[in-house]
């Protein structure tokens, strides 16, 4: 173990306050400082473990000062702005990651609008103009790793100087690491895209989810009896592999349990990627709703069979495993 505090330490500092929402500031020119504060500074894609871990370390330097404790982020992740035209393969949506960073015990979560002219700023500029008009001493904490600014010239050591002419610092994190590698979104992201959903969950601290809309769809599903939702994500490079996983579907403040394909259906001869989850025991029209998809088991690698008839079988064979074991 890398780290002092174990997972069991980290999950326990964040868990007392987890179901109490912050507030999400956005920031905006001459808005009203927030004071001083400690603040844990990243994009936090996945908000996993090793984000946790700095987090709670926040948390616990605001408690020892007696000051506000504050997460600085980004309303998207700059990649996203940066190389519009490459995937963007990230563990949560940009909602869904404000929501869990919400959740953290925190007094509220700055959100840095990623614009154009944000992001053309020196490290300098961006600290003088964004996060002194918000706390005027700030105590931060990022992963030693951490880079900002225009061309990412900004590093911990020039965020520590910065830091320190106003009265703060900065705690630049080691990676945390779990059974000798570092627990990182790059990591958990491998680990999905090979189907290795007990790895990623215990790395998450969390089961893996996507939020998206039902969209119209091929009907395949509907033609044999066994209707499925076609998935639309706000984000098109998913990061989970291929196969057929056993999980839940949240819709409507209800739980489902679902037998979900990832990938294309190529028995019928389409090679479109799609999220299709069957929901067990659901009786209604989901077009248009948003559901969110929790990923809990691997079942089964995609497959082109011989016939529709074959492809039901298996199907009926995932729903009986879901409805038994979930």
């Amino acid at each position: 173990m890398g780290n002092s505090k174990t997972m069991a330490e980290v999950s326990e500092t964040l868990a007392d306050a987890s179901h109490i929402q912050a507030p999400l500031i956005i920031w905006h020119e001459g808005m009203e400082a927030l004071g001083s504060a400690a603040c844990a500074f990243g994009v936090f894609d996945g908000v996993h473990h090793g984000h946790q871990f700095i987090i709670s370390r926040a948390l616990a330097d605001a408690r020892v000062r007696g000051i506000g404790a504050y997460i600085i982020t980004f309303d998207r992740d700059p990649e996203e702005q940066l190389h519009p035209d490459a995937p963007c393969r990230k563990l949560l949506s940009n909602e869904d990651r404000l929501s869990l960073l919400a959740r953290t015990g925190v007094d509220g979560v700055l959100v840095i609008p990623f614009e154009k002219g944000l992001s053309g700023l020196s490290p300098n500029a961006f600290c003088e103009t964004v996060i002194k008009s918000a706390f005027p001493t700030c105590f931060l904490h990022t992963g030693e790793d951490f880079r900002y600014g225009t061309r990412a010239l900004g590093t911990a050591a020039t965020l520590n100087n910065w830091a320190h002419v106003y009265g703060g610092s900065l705690t630049a994190h080691k990676l945390y690491d779990e059974e000798g590698a570092a627990v990182s979104a790059t990591r958990i992201r491998g680990l999905l895209q090979e189907s290795q959903l007990g790895e990623a969950t215990r790395l998450l601290t969390r089961p893996f989810y996507l939020t998206g809309i039902v969209v119209e769809g091929r009907r395949e599903g509907s033609r044999m009896g066994i209707p499925t939702a076609n998935l639309k994500t706000a984000y098109p490079a998913v990061t989970l592999g291929d196969g057929v996983y056993g999980g839940y579907v949240h819709v409507d403040g209800l739980r489902y349990r679902a037998a979900i394909s990832v990938g294309a259906a190529s028995t019928f001869g389409v090679d479109v990627f799609s999220i299709e989850p069957h929901l067990l025991d659901f009786e209604g029209d989901l077009y248009g709703k948003t559901i969110t998809l929790y990923f809990i088991s691997y079942l089964r690698p995609m497959k082109t069979f011989d016939s529709p008839e074959e492809l039901k079988e298996a199907i009926m064979c995932d729903i009986d495993w879901t409805r038994e074991n979930l």
